[in-house]
Order: structure tokens, then C-alpha cells, then sequence
């Protein structure tokens, strides 16, 4: 995990690295008022919309730090005039790592949301 971060960027990885605790304190506080097992239900005014939020917040943070990796790859490209493809490719996978996290942590958001959420 800490080379992901290392690799993908601390500037965006470690942001989604605290969204990813948010969201398992959030379904794990939810879980507990869902079941009646929560001594502190009434302190904290968290609803699963919040979870679906966390989500969204994951999701902006990961698509920036795409946008914020290829800027600086071309930014490179521009510098150096040309580059080889491999160079290219693993600019590309790098700057992928924070849109994959992301968009895991906005797909896992979607899914505690859609069970703890009351019809």
C-alpha cells in the first residue's frame, strides 16, 4: 500500500488514503445504529447519504490526480521533445494508480450506501 502511494503520488494518494478511513468509520458507525448496538447513536448525525458523498469526494480526488499526472507528463514530453513509448505507457500507468483508488473507493461507497440505506 505504501508503494502504491509512493508511486501514485502522495499529493492525491494520501487525500484518498483518508477518505478511505472516513468511509470505514462511516459504515462502521452505520452498521452499529443499524443493528441498535451503538452507545453514542444520538452524538453523531451521520446518514448513509454521507457515505454516498465520501464517494463522490474519492471520485474528484482521483480524476484530479489523473489530470494533475498527465499535465506533468506532458509537461515532460514537451521538455525532452521526444520520448520513447515504454516512457509513455508507464507515465500513463502512473497516473492511472489515484483514478483506479478512487473510483474502487466510489464503487465501494455505492455498494454500503445501497445496503445501508433504509427504503
Amino acid at each position: 500500500m505504501i508503494e502504491l502511494i509512493n508511486t501514485g503520488g502522495p499529493i492525491t494518494m494520501v487525500p484518498l488514503t483518508m477518505v478511505l478511513i472516513v468511509l470505514v468509520f462511516q459504515v462502521c458507525y452505520l452498521s452499529l445504529r443499524v443493528k441498535g448496538r451503538s452507545s453514542f447513536v444520538g452524538s453523531i448525525a451521520l446518514k448513509p447519504i454521507h457515505i454516498r458523498y465520501t464517494g463522490f469526494i474519492a471520485l474528484s480526488i482521483g480524476m484530479m490526480g489523473q489530470i494533475m499526472g498527465l499535465y506533468g507528463a506532458f509537461i515532460y514530453i514537451e521538455e525532452q521533445g521526444t520520448i520513447e513509448p515504454n516512457m509513455l505507457y508507464d507515465g500513463f500507468k502512473v497516473s492511472s494508480i489515484s483514478m483506479v483508488f478512487g473510483l474502487l473507493l466510489f464503487l465501494i461507497s455505492m455498494l454500503f450506501y445501497r445496503i445501508l440505506k433504509k427504503d
